[in-house]
């Protein structure tokens, strides 16, 4: 056995241990569990003074002509962050229910060529994981889900509707036929934390929820 083969097979046997971790993947999760909380709160800030300004002026804040304060400067800056947000939350239901997953099935995680978690449908790996989702949850996590596919990074998905297009709303792209997308953060939010208190040991010990 030559030493490329032999760095070739260490590398596949550290690649599955790692893959195989429940902790390694609960370690990944959390932090975005702790910036999607953290973006969303900066996010609404902003989203709420963008409001006031308008309510005021009668006008987008970047049509005002007025001046703004500092404070309000700096958190009118933070305004659009909420899409951010939502992708955040959706990676951290992902990843969270795939912590799940791989503590009840390490084998779920076969090699590089073969991910079976390989999956961003967040209501079929939370079933997975033996999370419930109501009729209710499921439509909010779809909406999630298209944050984390490509609302939350691109003006666009690949095609306004079709396998490609959103999963939610009927093919629906535009951001304002959502409603009100604080509902659907916090009943997904609350889906998350009821995958997070799945406790065992030390999985998700070091998050407050």
């Amino acid at each position: 056995m030559d030493d490329r083969e032999v760095e070739r097979r260490y590398l596949d046997f550290e690649y599955t241990q790692i893959a195989q971790s429940h902790l390694l993947w609960a370690a990944s999760g959390l932090p975005l569990v702790r910036a999607a909380d953290s973006l969303w709160s900066r996010a609404r800030a902003a989203n709420d003074l963008w409001r006031q300004v308008v309510d005021r002026e009668k006008a987008s804040p970047l049509l005002y002509s007025g001046t703004y304060t500092a404070e309000e400067c700096e958190v009118l800056n933070d305004y659009g962050l909420s899409r951010v947000a939502l992708m955040l939350l959706g990676l951290a239901v992902e990843n969270v229910a795939k912590t799940l997953l791989v503590r009840s099935n390490p084998d779920a995680v076969v090699d590089e060529a073969q991910f079976q978690l390989k999956s961003h449908d967040l209501c079929a790996l939370l079933r997975r994981a033996d999370i419930d989702v109501s009729s209710e949850e499921s439509h909010h996590l779809t909406i999630i889900r298209d944050y984390l596919e490509w609302f939350g990074r691109y003006p666009v998905p690949l095609s306004a509707s079709g396998k490609s297009g959103p999963k939610s709303l009927d093919g629906a792209w535009n951001e304002e036929r959502l409603g009100d997308l604080t509902v659907t953060w916090t009943i997904a939010r609350a889906v998350l934390t009821r995958a997070l208190s799945k406790r065992d040991g030390q999985l998700f010990a070091t998050t407050a929820i």
